[in-house]
């Protein structure tokens, strides 16, 4: 198990030895639960969720406590997603995490974050920060792969586009639900039913809050714009296939009076006075040759070639 107080730094406790009025957060696994029951009074009232049965981030109010889930996804597609859940009352915050990723959050926080005002509220606040962190540059970096996507499309370069445009699609739907549901937390927490909070830490929630909605803002824009270098893509497509059939068309066009040529000929009567002239089989060449060099330049004067 992990112990932290809060104070103006977060200050790892390496023995549960705190007072009742401290303001702690503490991450266990479910097992540690069990087998370590040093927690304070007021830290009894929890539910075990089962991390299974973890899909997405909430926030749910009680009426002593303020109970939670958080799935966050992982940016770079190296491991799943890292879901826990959580439990707030007005002292302190319990994590229950298999993953790890809480303390990895926690200890960001140790490290760089102090603050002027020593409260769990605030605290709750840094950790739903911690969750966005960096994800601007991500979507940006999402952006420019489009845009080269799209360049490539232009370039008539389309090789592997689809498995490229359906990784990065699938990014975007993930970081799409991934900000609708942090927007959805950081309101239920403005909303502040149980009056846990201070109108400073609702002000804060606020601010994560419209955070979250500018992220999937403009998540959403990507999925449009992703969709519309998959429209350009297509139409590239079909034009490569208008153009190929168009030369298809025009060869075709080209062998027609040559068949003509070649059956009428071929049909041998016995006075056709071509067939007894020595320059029979000269003339007809010519005539095919004749016969091709017009439709060239014909198609190439109506610009169908």
């Amino acid at each position: 198990m992990h112990y932290y107080r809060i104070m103006d730094s977060m200050e790892e406790l390496f023995n549960p030895e705190f007072n009742e009025d401290d303001n702690i957060v503490v991450v266990a696994t479910r097992k540690e639960l069990v087998r370590n029951p040093a927690l304070p009074s007021w830290m009894c009232d929890f539910n075990i969720i089962d991390p299974d049965t973890i899909h997405f981030s909430m926030a749910e109010s009680n009426q002593y406590n303020i109970t939670g889930t958080f799935c966050i996804i992982n940016h770079q597609r190296q491991e799943e997603e890292s879901c826990f859940s959580y439990t707030i009352w007005p002292q302190g915050v319990l994590f229950i995490d298999e993953t790890g990723m809480a303390v990895k959050i926690i200890r960001r926080i140790h490290a760089y974050r102090q603050w002027k005002v020593i409260d769990v509220g605030r605290f709750f606040y840094n950790f739903l920060e911690q969750l966005i962190y960096g994800d601007l540059r991500y979507l940006e970096q999402l952006e420019r792969a489009i845009s080269n996507l799209e360049q490539q499309v232009l370039n008539d370069d389309m090789e592997d586009f689809n498995e490229l445009m359906s990784d990065l699609r699938k990014d975007i739907i993930d970081c799409n639900h991934y900000y609708s549901q942090l927007e959805d937390l950081g309101g239920e927490l403005v909303d502040n039913e149980n009056e846990f909070f201070t109108e400073e830490e609702i002000r804060k929630f606020d601010q994560f809050t419209s955070r979250a909605q500018r992220l999937r803002d403009e998540a959403t824009m990507l999925r449009e714009y992703s969709m519309q270098v998959q429209e350009l893509y297509q139409s590239q497509i079909d034009q490569n296939m208008n153009s190929t059939m168009k030369t298809l068309t025009v060869v075709t066009i080209i062998f027609v009076p040559l068949q003509l040529v070649t059956g009428w000929y071929g049909m041998n009567f016995k006075y056709m006075p071509e067939l007894a002239s020595p320059y029979g089989y000269v003339g007809v060449i010519a005539v095919c040759v004749l016969i091709v060099l017009f439709c060239l330049w014909l198609f190439k004067k109506k610009d169908l070639w």
